[in-house]
């Protein structure tokens, strides 16, 4: 852009007309219906230049943006109110005609010019303004597109004026800083066919994601608004409410259950340093929980990928099976000298767990899941790496919408995807998914359950959902059935000794999230790094055992302490609370993930008391 000499005292901007405007359509949701907006922003990332469009009509649902021209199309437009210590100005156009209003502190002189953006004057008006409000009709114009500039004594500012917008004109020489109370400077929004753009949009002051991507004229953009400004994040998991009620729901399964049920685990909660349960929670439809959400993000993710890109996370799936099933197997002990434990049996002369065999063994665990963490980091970050530009933008248009909307593709065939390793490649496929699209704070997100889970919460939630495609899993279940069983079962001294479990972990649980916020600042190294500091990752994940491994002792102890006390009428209730009767337990028979198998030959647990 060309700054030309003044004409009467005005700036005169020249700018390039493009030969054909790009006009997209803008459609945003609520629950998959389409819904109005209170506010349009627009960033040209290759610019950096911005645009806010207010004031839109809540009859549409549809909005056109013209791009080039940085507005909407047959709109009634306006621009924003500029204010200083002054007065204020402001451009309104209705049905064709200009005015601009102009309100002062004082009275004075007032000059208004229209330029071209060829450069030449169009018109200029000059008026004597009086202390208030005053209204300036703007002569009728022939161009498409001009500069209208407002200048007096103490108020300086320039617009760019279209068939059907208004937009702030940035103007370094006329806009004094704010510090002065006076007016600051903007950036004006300018556009090239094939730049990047971004969208968001807002209503109810609620704000969508983004989308992000280079529009085509005509495209569709969608966006999805949440219903409210609700955020699963690490502060609502440490609160009190949540762990306590968390708590007390692992104390219904296990009270409920039995070894077979707490030995199922999801495979998604192993290495989850990937944000996939942040966007789930945070899904904008809601729909996280639905069976279909990991479906859906991994088919699309996988359709994606080129047969190389697909081979890494086969590959991966191949290198990691054996350890994936060693992490199972190495919770079994904890978990069956919880329930030998629980069922008082414990070998000859010994009376309670062992803290220290408790502990040691979680650090076992969470050493297998740091490698697998670590590989699985090394190996989405190859991909990554190799994503295309337009593989990415498909990504980005995903995100912008909740799972609702997104289409469930074909289930992938002729991929070279083992029958065997189907599981661990879907994995895979959905964490990657979530990584690219996640931050440091969705990686390091854990869910309220996601610890102290060897007490059969998952099976008692997710059991019913295990095979059936479509189902939704109740956000609310793990926090009313908790908070039942405090309020509604157990007796004042057995509710305060499960109330009492949050106040002795929350340290624990203050540590493993910092813990988590290491280990993925140093997987996310590998972004920009082929290699990374792999013990640390280790020594990290030890760590995290140890402070897991503290939580489910505690847990385990207090638990049956209050077993010990239940009457015979409170079991009933805690069963009939379960509401499993079409998923009873079974005998010799485990759970590897959420695959039953036969149960393995489990090594002697006497170790784990004293």
């Amino acid at each position: 852009m060309k700054k030309l000499q003044g004409i009467a005292g005005c700036i005169i901007i020249a700018m390039h007309i493009q030969a054909q405007d790009v006009i997209v359509n803008l459609c945003a949701f609520q629950d998959t219906q389409a819904v109005s907006l209170d506010v349009i922003e627009v960033l040209n990332e290759s610019n950096g230049s911005t645009m806010q469009i207010h004031d839109l009509p809540q009859s549409s649902t549809v909005y056109k943006v013209n791009l080039s021209q940085g507005g909407l199309e047959g709109m009634t437009s306006e621009s924003p109110t500029i204010s200083s210590n002054q007065g204020s100005i402001k451009v309104l156009k209705s049905d064709g005609d200009y005015r601009v209003f102009v309100n002062l502190n004082s009275s004075q002189d007032i000059q208004i010019c229209g330029h071209n953006l060829s450069g030449q004057l169009v018109f200029q008006q000059n008026h004597y303004a009086i202390k208030g409000k005053n209204i300036f009709s703007v002569p009728e114009f022939e161009n498409e597109l001009i500069i209208l500039q407002v200048n007096s004594k103490e108020l300086n500012r320039s617009f760019k004026v279209g068939r059907s917008f208004i937009g702030e004109f940035a103007n370094p020489l006329l806009n004094h800083d704010q510090s002065s109370g006076r007016l600051k400077s903007t950036t004006s929004f300018s556009y090239n066919t094939g730049d990047r753009v971004h969208f968001t949009v807002i209503k109810n002051d609620i704000k969508s994601r983004k989308w992000m991507g280079q529009p085509q004229d005509e495209d569709t953009i969608r966006l999805a608004v949440p219903k409210n400004d609700r955020v699963f994040d690490m502060a609502q998991t440490l609160s009190k409410g949540a762990q306590e009620h968390t708590i007390s729901y692992s104390g219904v399964a296990f009270y409920s259950g039995c070894f077979y049920a707490s030995t199922f685990y999801p495979p998604g909660k192993v290495a989850d340093y990937f944000g996939f349960q942040y966007f789930r929670d945070n899904d904008q439809d809601e729909s996280g929980h639905n069976t279909d959400f990991l479906t859906k993000a991994a088919y699309h993710t996988i359709h994606l990928l080129d047969d190389e890109q697909l081979g890494v996370l086969i590959d991966l799936a191949e290198e990691q099976d054996s350890l994936i099933a060693a992490y199972a197997y190495a919770r079994m002990p904890i978990i069956k000298a919880f329930h030998r434990y629980l069922d008082n049996d414990l070998p000859a002369g010994k009376t309670q767990l062992s803290k220290d065999a408790v502990v040691n063994a979680s650090k076992g665990v969470y050493l297998i899941d740091g490698e697998l963490s670590y590989g699985r980091a090394r190996a989405f970050s190859t991909v990554i790496k190799s994503f295309t530009q337009e593989q990415k933008d498909y990504l980005y248009a995903l995100n912008a919408i909740g799972m609702q909307m997104w289409t469930m593709p074909e289930k992938p065939k002729d991929r070279g995807i083992p029958p065997a390793l189907n599981t661990h490649v879907m994995t895979n496929a959905s964490e990657m998914f979530s990584w690219f699209l996640g931050s440091l704070e969705a990686d390091t997100y854990f869910c309220p359950e996601r610890q102290g889970t060897y007490f059969g919460g998952f099976f008692m939630k997710d059991a019913p959902a295990m095979g059936n495609a479509g189902y939704a899993i109740d956000m609310e279940t793990t926090a009313d059935k908790g908070k039942y069983m405090l309020e509604n079962i157990l007796d004042n001294s057995q509710e305060q000794k499960i109330r009492g479990i949050y106040s002795s972990v929350m340290d624990d649980l203050d540590s493993i999230t910092a813990v988590r916020e290491s280990v993925s600042t140093e997987l996310r190294k590998f972004w920009e790094q082929d290699e990374i500091d792999k013990q640390k990752v280790l020594d990290l994940s030890e760590k995290y055992g140890e402070y897991d491994g503290n939580l489910i002792y505690t847990m385990a102890d207090q638990f049956v302490d209050v077993a010990r006390t239940l009457t015979s009428q409170q079991l009933d209730t805690l069963i009939w609370l379960r509401e499993l009767e079409d998923f009873p337990c079974k005998t010799d028979t485990v759970f590897l993930y959420s695959k039953e198998i036969e149960e393995p030959v489990i090594e002697n647990t006497d170790r784990f008391f004293e």
